[in-house]
């Protein structure tokens, strides 16, 4: 199992079409209360849903339409050092016509850094991981 995934990281199932149950019990693009943010995440961060909308500004498309397979927040960043600050992240796995290249051999096995380049793992996904306060790209990892 790769390290990325060994970060504890609270999900919750995304739909990506607005309007559509997102698993929280609300709509993408709705309130959901239940899902905006971990329990015991801190006051004044982005909400799920413009966490999502900030993954999908930062991901290239190709063509079609982007799927969000779950967004999240976590206490620790998957890069192993918090960010400037603070350490509190969204994570949004996105799938799709991503314009990047396939991931090499290997790839899990690596502790991520916030320079690796956007790479697509075998489901054609990734994970941008953005900043809880702002939406700003720190990475990607999967």
């Amino acid at each position: 199992m790769g390290l990325a995934l060994a970060v504890a990281v609270v999900t919750t199932a995304c739909a990506a079409t607005p309007g559509t149950p997102n698993g929280c019990g609300g709509s993408v693009g709705g309130p959901s209360p239940a899902c905006s943010h971990a329990p015991s995440a801190p006051p004044g961060g982005l909400s799920q849903d413009a966490a999502i909308a900030a993954a999908r500004k930062v991901a290239s498309q190709a063509s079609g339409a982007l799927t969000v397979v779950w967004a999240g927040t976590s206490e620790v960043s998957p890069f192993g050092a918090p960010n400037a600050g603070d350490s509190w992240v969204w994570e949004v796995r996105l799938q799709g016509p991503l314009e990047a290249s396939p991931c090499p051999s290997g790839f899990l096995e690596v502790v991520p850094t916030r320079s690796d380049p956007a790479c697509l793992d075998q489901d054609s996904g990734l994970v941008a991981v953005l900043d809880y306060y702002s939406g700003a790209l720190l990475g990607w990892t999967h």
